[in-house]
């Protein structure tokens, strides 16, 4: 069985009784914690924008598990934040570059086919509107696959004891805190390409470092549901 279904099976009363984390739920609750001090190793402006990325979503998820937590486990929001930062965060957003380039190509054909008297700005910004799009598309795809499986699973492992009706509820607060995971992990990627480009001439001011967390917080606030 997955983590996220080891310690958060509900009783015939329908109560969740906490149990120890397994050692992959410690390892999903270490993780982060890791990444922060790995991208401290590279650069300190980064892992400052990883520590702001990834620990306040985790702090709020805590605060909103603890009125639910006879719902589900600590662990199982956890592993779902775990999943959702690392799973979807690496997977999705690989699919979705490649959709983007693939999108671009495919829109380009288009508008200079069809298109080719339209403005040369406007024929560029139709290309990037189309690679967006698919991104995007590609991104809302995979969150839905993650969620229609987390669903079925939690189904089958209420089942079990009786308590199908009482899936939905973790359901929810899983694909959320999953959801969570990913937009953390996107905008620490997005922000890991803007500080690739600050870092052209191998160092960072203290303006373009203010620069830097305006774009996190950019992406933070587009991406974070």
């Amino acid at each position: 069985p997955s983590p996220a279904m080891e310690t958060d099976t509900p009783d015939q009363d329908g109560a969740v009784r906490d149990a120890p984390f397994k050692a992959g739920t410690i390892g999903v609750a270490l993780s982060l914690p890791a990444l922060i001090l790995l991208a401290t190793t590279w650069h300190w402006e980064f892992g400052v924008i990883t520590a702001l990325l990834g620990l306040p979503p985790m702090l709020v998820l805590y605060l909103w598990w603890r009125p639910n937590r006879s719902a589900c486990s600590l662990a199982h929001v956890i592993v779902a934040f775990g999943q959702g930062f690392w799973l979807l965060g690496s997977c999705a957003t690989v699919l979705g570059v490649f959709a983007f380039y693939g999108a671009q190509v495919f829109a380009t054909v288009i508008v200079v086919a069809l298109f080719a008297w339209l403005p040369p700005l406007v024929q560029v910004l139709a290309v990037l509107v189309g690679g967006l799009c698919a991104f995007i598309a590609v991104e809302e795809a995979c969150k839905l696959a993650y969620a229609r499986w987390a669903l079925r699973r939690r189904m089958r492992k209420a089942a079990v004891v009786g308590r199908a009706s009482a899936a939905a509820k973790p359901f929810v607060i899983g694909a959320a805190s999953a959801s969570l995971g990913h937009a953390s992990a996107l905008s620490i990627i997005l922000s890991l390409l803007v500080t690739r480009v600050f870092l052209a001439d191998a160092r960072i001011d203290s303006s373009e470092f203010g620069t830097i967390v305006l774009y996190a917080f950019l992406f933070a606030a587009a991406s974070m549901p």
